[in-house]
């Protein structure tokens, strides 16, 4: 017998909201195909529109197979539910293999081992706990739960230890709502950005626990796990990924720094860590995920509201859902799709194009320049209003031509301000990471020379040619970085996003006292400033 729930949804599944499905407007593709709105003419749907996910799935699988994919292995470490709930069918049909069985040795979330706790004390409680236990060295004594935590999960970490050393990653991209609709916008379910994060929690405090131990060989190998799984996570197709990719790889150099200070690497060792760093795998270029998954998510987006309407935009939001299923869906034709299609096109194609110069410098100045291109939404002469029932309203108006020109407009630059704002966001956060990175081999180099000296370096030219090939210069200044040696350790940083030589406080110091100004310079301090 079904349930009330079930049985209303079956009800709303025939009938819709007050309207048949054979009485709802059936839209087509009323718009050009070409380079210039739709980018790709094909694959094409029933409907005649263009087979988004279809398409970028096809251009992130290529010849990868379930064999050689990172993600195909990560899924036996994380089981048929690795974010609470099971993926679509659809994404084991594109990643090749069958979802992982029921039962199994799978690896246990944060969420679900502390759950009590976090309900106890807040995820703010909990969060305390967990910084102590990922940015410190500690002993299972000081948390025996932690601690037994990630005993429980051996098996499973292991299982991503071996997966993250595979050399393709591709991750499908599925998008579906109830009603069997396909959408890029929709493929969020796909992702595993969750698991992601909690893994990074596992393996950064297991890194810790064994700096605890002095095991810093095996913390070492905890340390590249971090980077390869972010490096490999960054090629998910959407910045998105590299956004979480990046918080994972700042972790990884967070942990490697506690393990360069703590183990005191012989030369050779510090050898072998530069080698490891070097060798791994790397991110693909923000400029071809704009130009490819982002311009497909925002051309997919398009297609789906003139599908579906301003029901498109009301999925997620029961109360507005009681706009009339007609009134939704026929208003939206009166918009200008062709130029709404092309404006995405171009904003993916300048920002590709300016992620694609040099310097940081020059990518910064490139994104100024094109936001002071176009008006933002605020300055517009036509607000979007917040309700979609007031959308409908005024393009149901009289004068539907200046109707369809400005709310078109407004549209638009709603779409290109947001798409260019992102992609200059994820782009400076790289450019940190990638200074961080640096950074690291730097202090790898530094370390070396210790170690067969007794001392650092007066300068740091004198790291190159033994320990470093060439001292990389700042990335975000085009000069050397400052360098302070003293006794007993050092200081060197870049000026950071803001060019401005802040005196060596570091974005990463931790503050101490709340009324302290937090520095934007990126660099190492040995020995680090503890958090207690």
């Amino acid at each position: 017998m079904l349930g009330l729930g079930r049985l209303m949804e079956r009800i709303r599944r025939l009938f819709g909201n007050g309207v048949g499905r054979d009485q709802r407007p059936k839209f087509t593709s009323d718009f050009k195909l070409d380079k210039d709105t739709t980018f790709l003419t094909e694959p094409l749907d029933a409907e005649g529109f263009v087979d988004y996910e279809t398409a970028l799935n096809e251009r992130l699988r290529g010849d990868i197979g379930p064999e050689t994919n990172v993600v195909a292995w990560l899924l036996e470490a994380l089981g048929p539910k690795p974010e609470g709930k099971r993926l679509h069918p659809d994404f084991y049909k594109w990643l090749g293999t069958e979802p992982p069985a029921e039962k199994g040795e799978y690896y246990v979330p944060l969420q679900a081992e502390f759950r009590w706790e976090i309900a106890f004390n807040g995820l703010t409680g909990f969060g305390h706990r967990l910084t102590c236990r990922q940015n410190e060295p500690w002993a299972a004594a000081d948390d025996p739960k932690f601690a037994r935590w990630l005993r429980k999960n051996k098996g499973p970490l292991a299982q991503v230890e071996a997966a993250v050393k595979l050399a393709a990653f591709y991750l499908p991209v599925v998008g579906r709502s109830k009603d069997g609709v396909t959408g890029l916008t929709r493929s969020h379910g796909s992702n595993l950005n969750t698991a992601v994060r909690d893994l990074t929690a596992a393996l950064a405090a297991r890194a810790n626990l064994r700096c605890g131990e002095r095991a810093y060989a095996a913390a070492w190998q905890d340390v590249l796990t971090l980077y390869r799984l972010g490096r490999h996570y960054a090629s998910g197709g959407f910045l998105i990924h590299d956004l979480v990719a990046s918080a994972v790889e700042h972790i990884a150099t967070c942990r490697a720094l506690a393990v360069l200070e703590l183990a005191l690497p012989s030369a050779a060792q510090a050898e072998r860590y530069g080698d490891d760093l070097r060798s791994l795998p790397p991110k693909p270029p923000l400029a071809d995920i704009v130009a490819e998954g982002e311009r497909f998510h925002g051309l997919d987006f398009l297609r789906v509201f003139r599908r579906e309407g301003l029901r498109a935009l009301t999925h997620s939001d029961k109360r507005r859902r009681k706009l009339p299923a007609a009134k939704r869906e026929a208003s939206v034709g009166k918009l200008d799709f062709e130029v709404l299609l092309r404006s995405v096109n171009a904003t993916s194609d300048r920002a590709a194009s300016a992620l694609r110069l040099p310097t940081h410098g020059e990518r910064v100045a490139a994104f100024v320049s094109l936001l002071a291109d176009f008006p933002s939404p605020q300055d517009h002469e036509f607000t979007i209003p917040d309700r979609l029932e007031d959308v409908a309203a005024l393009l149901e108006e009289k004068d539907a031509e200046k109707l369809r020109t400005t709310v078109t407009s407004a549209i638009e630059a709603r779409l290109r301000c947001l798409g260019l704002v992102v992609s200059r966001y994820v782009h400076v956060l790289q450019d940190r990471m990638a200074q961080e990175h640096q950074n690291l081999l730097v202090a790898v180099a530094l370390a070396g020379h210790f170690a067969d000296t007794g001392q650092y370096p007066a300068k740091l030219d004198d790291l190159a040619p033994k320990y470093l090939a060439k001292v990389p210069d700042d990335l975000f200044s085009g000069k050397p970085l400052v360098y302070k040696p003293a006794k007993d350790g050092y200081l060197f940083y870049s000026v950071g996003v803001n060019g401005i030589d802040d005196g060596g406080k570091l974005l990463t110091d931790p503050v101490f006292n709340p009324a302290d100004a937090r520095g934007d310079d990126l660099g190492v301090r040995m020995p680090r400033l503890k958090l207690n």
